[in-house]
């Protein structure tokens, strides 16, 4: 052992052929051996017991800052934390496929969806990785994991007749010319929310939707292009809707003026809203209503897929065919009322006419 010329003292050992370098500000050399050998003892048991669960977990998710989108970082965020709650400080050398299969199970015991859990899933893959190249982890065991089903997925319906009628007399509601341009243009909450002036062509009829509002776990949202490339698309400015619009200023945003809608605003907002109309209702139910409008009006999958702005054609024909049964059912709720009650009306009267017959 050495001291060097700033005082520390400084130890060097060779292990699996690799030179390590221990240093200690002790004043002594008898103390800063006592000390250099604790940190050797230490490395040694961590060399041994590898890497914790929560602190490749913790500089995993940081090594993802810059590399992909903050929506996509916030939901990580929420995989990392569940996770880290339950593996804690367990050595990931020790956690095991049955370990991961519990932790799965229990989240389908809670009620989370199918798609959260495979996501779930998803990011301690990536966790497991992310050891096996930097801390070098022997095995992986969430390769071998069969993910549960959870909850299936809700369908959100469209709204009824009567609710479309709240919505279109709500207008002069706190929010309301909001959920009004939702149920007329099929706009996505964050496109609306930053959608300009600038965008809307009253002449032509036009809205164009090239950009959108994303939270991300934050109060003031990021402004950005739309997801996909069909997200940036034009579709018709309705001549109800154009009625309703006031012509203001180019660059103001539609429903906040100069500064784009904060997220507990928007909270805040749209709670009175569905307090002052009575309808428990969301953004996308209202898209949804739109695309059943769409249906209805007899507008092609194709056309209907660019107007929605949905990348992939068969989330529109998915959209379509759910409509289609809806309506089937609802048809055959309609038939066998009318038929019921017209077979008891027949009843009735046959009961009726028979007791009129004078017996002998």
């Amino acid at each position: 052992m050495t001291q060097r010329k700033d005082g520390r003292w400084l130890k060097v050992i060779t292990t699996n052929g690799k030179k390590l370098y221990f240093y200690s500000s002790e004043p002594t050399e008898k103390k800063a051996e006592k000390d250099i050998q604790k940190q050797i003892l230490a490395y040694r048991e961590k060399e041994a017991n590898g890497v914790k669960f929560s602190d490749a977990a913790d500089e995993y998710y940081e090594s993802t800052h810059g590399k992909i989108a903050e929506t996509t970082r916030h939901r990580y965020n929420s995989h990392v934390n569940r996770a880290k709650e339950y593996f804690g400080d367990e050595y990931m050398k020790d956690i095991t496929i049955k370990d991961i299969e519990k932790f799965l199970g229990q989240m389908v015991q809670k009620g989370y969806a199918t798609k959260t859990i495979r996501g779930q899933h998803s990011l301690l893959c990536l966790i497991f990785h992310y050891a096996c190249v930097n801390f070098n982890l022997k095995n992986d065991p969430t390769r071998y994991v069969t993910v549960p089903k959870g909850k299936g997925i809700v369908t959100r319906e469209a709204l009824t007749e009567q609710e479309q009628k709240i919505v279109n007399d709500s207008i002069d509601q706190p929010f309301g010319l909001f959920a009004y341009t939702l149920m007329y243009t099929g706009l996505r909450r964050g496109e609306a929310i930053a959608l300009k002036y600038s965008d809307i062509d009253f002449d032509k009829k036009i809205i164009c939707v090239q950009r959108t509002a994303v939270y991300a776990g934050a109060n003031d949202p990021i402004v950005k292009e739309p997801k996909t490339a069909a997200g940036k698309r034009s579709i018709v400015l309705l001549d109800c809707l154009a009625e309703k619009l006031p012509h203001k200023n180019a660059d103001e945003y539609v429903f906040t003026g100069d500064k784009v809608m904060g997220n507990s605003w928007y909270t805040r907002r749209w709670k009175e809203y569905q307090k002052a109309t009575g309808l428990i209702v969301t953004p996308h139910q209202l898209r949804h209503t739109f695309a059943t409008i769409l249906y209805e009006a007899e507008i092609l999958d194709k056309d209907a897929q660019s107007i929605l702005g949905h990348a992939d054609i068969a989330t529109t024909r998915n959209i379509y065919t759910h409509i289609r049964e809806t309506r089937i059912s609802a048809t055959a709720d309609k038939l066998n009322a009318f038929i019921n009650n017209s077979q008891n009306f027949k009843n009735e009267s046959k009961n009726s006419q028979t007791k009129d017959i004078p017996y002998n």
